[in-house]
């Protein structure tokens, strides 16, 4: 029996024949993951691409090396290379904030995301945290909401930010130290 096919027949049995079709609660709920996840794998490629620029890399080059590199990790290495690329003060600066708030927010929506949920109409709703290993009060979808609106604008702020931001060039990179509070070279 193909994978496919033993998928389907367990969809068939007696336990999941009430989960289809998603509505009410349920489906609120969908809806604010949802557009969760899919805001956060828009923040997620963003920062790849950025980092490319970051890193000097192809984009050949960049796709082999940060395929399986996890959110966190390419935060990680970008606060790394930040007072390398970027020579004044003020877009370090701006630049490590805008990747503390990023990470805040991977790790909000790694909580929602990986959690355990039930929901059936006229219950609690039901969150299990698997990497706190516990039951808490689940977020309304307000606050799912709220968690979504943040990335969007961490995104935003990331968007600007690389419009209006040259990286420092290797040339630069010689003559920063002693220009620091000088407007940058066009």
């Amino acid at each position: 029996m193909s994978h496919e096919k033993a998928g389907l027949d367990l969809l068939n049995t007696e336990t999941f024949k009430g989960l289809f079709p998603y509505k009410g609660v349920e489906e609120s709920y969908q809806k604010a993951l949802g557009a969760l996840v899919i805001r956060f794998s828009l923040l997620h490629y963003l920062l790849e691409s950025f980092s490319r620029e970051v890193f000097g890399m192809s984009i050949q080059t960049a796709t082999i090396v940060l395929k399986d590199l996890p959110f966190t990790g390419l935060i990680e290495r970008l606060r790394k290379c930040t007072r390398h690329r970027m020579w004044r003060k003020s877009d370090q600066n701006e630049f490590l904030s805008i990747l503390e708030r990023a990470q805040q927010t991977a790790e909000k929506r790694n909580e929602f995301t990986h959690a355990l949920w039930l929901i059936n109409e006229g219950q609690p709703v039901f969150c299990y945290r698997r990497r706190k290993k516990e039951h808490s009060q689940a977020p309304s979808v307000g606050e799912i909401n709220e968690l979504t609106r943040s990335i969007i604008l961490v995104t935003g702020d990331l968007m600007n930010f690389e419009k209006r931001q040259p990286l420092t060039t290797p040339e630069e990179l010689d003559l920063a130290p002693l220009q620091e509070n000088q407007p940058k070279p066009q």
